[in-house]
């Protein structure tokens, strides 16, 4: 996590999730409470100033327990919600 007390712009929000695939092909899915119990990939969060691996390392390791390496960064997008939806966010 990032101890230098930045923050982001107020109504911003970066976050990020991660793509865990073991030896097998298998991919790593997580349950999340605050999206009702639905299936989705381990992520959360980009402090300002983390790295993205380094995020999402972090969040993985704090939704799994997993101590893992990063890999390659394979695709980024922008999600900018309505007003009207209860909290805007960019993927």
């Amino acid at each position: 996590m990032n101890d230098n007390n930045q923050k982001f712009p107020k109504g911003v929000e970066i976050v990020g999730s991660a793509i865990i695939e073991n030896d097998q092909g298998e991919i790593l899915l997580v349950r999340a409470p605050k999206w009702h119990n639905k299936w989705t990939m381990p992520g959360g969060h980009i402090e300002p100033g983390e790295k993205i691996a380094q995020a999402l390392l972090r969040e993985a390791a704090e939704e799994t327990g997993l101590q893992l390496k990063a890999g390659p960064v394979i695709a980024f997008g922008e999600l900018i919600n309505s007003k009207d939806f209860h909290r805007p966010a960019h993927f």
